[in-house]
């Protein structure tokens, strides 16, 4: 694929791509689109392939089509790859540390190791600019017509869901039907969002509790007790010491984020 269809002598990138065969195909294909963005689809191992087998056997609606799956432009084996390992620290992006005495400011290191990640990635001569859910359903439309698909179906979850209607948007003609999980609208910027769709949620939450008596005679007010909860947090912050095999259980576990614009 063309890593950025704004420019006429773009670089190329590879997208790694899995195809599941049925034994006799009856109905239209699904491709899978993963969340994130930049969650890999887990196709690296035989392993992930077996356990893509066992989620098609148990589920109905898949017998009789071919499943793509793919990994989206910058993550899993596709390339070039934006992960950042070498940036990554599991203990200050799970919020762990070593001693009672250190610091506690992990946005802080959080946004160190993003920095060192973007500046690495442009120093390979990666055009991040290019990572965007527009180039990423344009690749989705492009993978279909390299495979000579007339149409398919969506299947996407999270943030998935958000490349499939960007598709449906601008390719409404090669799909027969969209699975969304999870949705996330072309209109949010989840990220920005966050602080407001907490907000509206606690209030619609209390004003459930308010509906029912004993919801509200055993709690209260339930805004005013999570702020309280939080006030308190900022103020004086809850160590949780930790056993040693669960913190090492995490450092090897826990997947590194990937640089996505």
């Amino acid at each position: 694929m063309p890593e950025n269809r704004t420019k006429e002598n773009s670089a190329v990138i590879k997208l790694a791509v899995v195809i599941f065969e049925p034994d006799r195909e009856r109905h239209e294909p699904v491709v899978y689109l993963s969340g994130g963005p930049g969650q890999a689809a887990r196709i690296e191992s035989k392993g992930d392939i077996e356990e893509w087998w066992s989620f098609i056997d148990n589920g109905a609606w898949l017998r009789g089509r071919r499943l793509v799956v793919l990994d989206q432009r910058g993550a899993g084996l596709s390339e070039p790859s934006l992960s950042c390992s070498k940036h990554y620290s599991p203990a200050v992006w799970n919020g762990i540390i070593s001693h009672a005495n250190d610091p506690l400011d992990f946005e802080l290191a959080q946004k160190r190791e993003v920095e060192a990640c973007r500046d690495d990635l442009i120093g390979k001569g990666i055009d991040l600019a290019a990572y965007n859910t527009s180039e990423n359903a344009a690749d989705i439309h492009d993978l279909r017509v390299a495979l000579k698909i007339e149409k398919w179906v969506l299947f996407g979850i999270s943030y998935g869901t958000k490349v499939a209607l960007h598709v449906l948007e601008h390719h409404p003609q090669e799909i027969i039907a969209a699975v969304l999980d999870s949705t996330l609208p072309l209109d949010v910027n989840y990220v920005d969002h966050d602080a407001a769709n907490l907000d509206r949620v606690l209030n619609k939450l209390d004003k459930d509790c308010a509906a029912h008596r004993d919801c509200r005679g055993g709690i209260g007010n339930i805004k005013a007790l999570i702020n309280e909860i939080v006030q308190q947090l900022d103020a004086e912050p809850m160590l949780l010491r930790l056993k040693k095999r669960t913190a090492q259980l995490c450092s090897r576990g826990c997947r590194e984020p990937t640089f996505w614009n």
